[in-house]
């Protein structure tokens, strides 16, 4: 019988047999947002190929550059293990841009369309707006609870980060989801 135990963050799976896995979903999901064309609005500098682009450049750097290993050197089961805070932020700070960059992406890019919106238009951005301030609130919670655990206010939960990237995780992928099945079943130009 295989031993399973749940990891402080998604991204310690790095270092489990699980590492090729969750490196090489990373990297499709950075590939995919980086070759996705959404609709371009020549006046807008923030465009969707913008916004995902730097999501996915971010995944990416997220995929390539691991999260600081917690256990022993001598223990490391990957070919790359580090305990390097610089590399630990580059791989932090990647998984907040990405999550940024799909709040945005949720809350501006798909809220928009051409008006007055059809009663699904705006079911379909309540569901972006609740999964983009979702992220955010998300997000800005974690700063808290670390912030507060520098201060020695409080003590950090050994799994929130695990549960806070699945959180987000599914805002993004509820948000996608929604966008996607009405692109789908829309006979418009893709600009709602």
């Amino acid at each position: 019988m295989l031993a399973w135990s749940l990891e402080p963050s998604i991204s310690d799976f790095y270092y489990t047999r699980s590492g090729v896995l969750f490196t090489a979903v990373l990297t499709l999901c950075g590939v995919f947002l980086m070759t996705y064309r959404g609709f371009d609005d020549e006046n807008e500098k923030l465009t969707d190929n913008v916004i995902t682009w730097i999501g996915g450049i971010a995944i990416v750097l997220v995929a390539a550059v691991p999260t600081p290993f917690t256990g022993l050197e001598s223990d490391c089961p990957t070919p790359i293990c580090h305990k390097s805070m610089f590399y630990g932020s580059i791989h932090f700070g990647s998984a907040v841009l990405f999550f940024l960059a799909m709040s945005y992406l949720s809350i501006v890019h798909f809220t928009r369309g051409i008006k007055p919106f059809t009663i699904e238009k705006i079911r379909a951005n309540r569901v972006y707006l609740i999964c983009g301030y979702g992220m955010l609130i998300t997000l800005v919670f974690t700063g808290a609870v670390f912030g507060l655990d520098e201060l020695g206010l409080i003590n950090r939960p050994s799994h929130l980060v695990f549960w806070v990237e699945f959180v987000m995780l599914t805002l993004f992928g509820i948000s996608w989801s929604v966008k996607g099945l009405r692109l789908k079943n829309t006979v418009e130009p893709i600009d709602n």
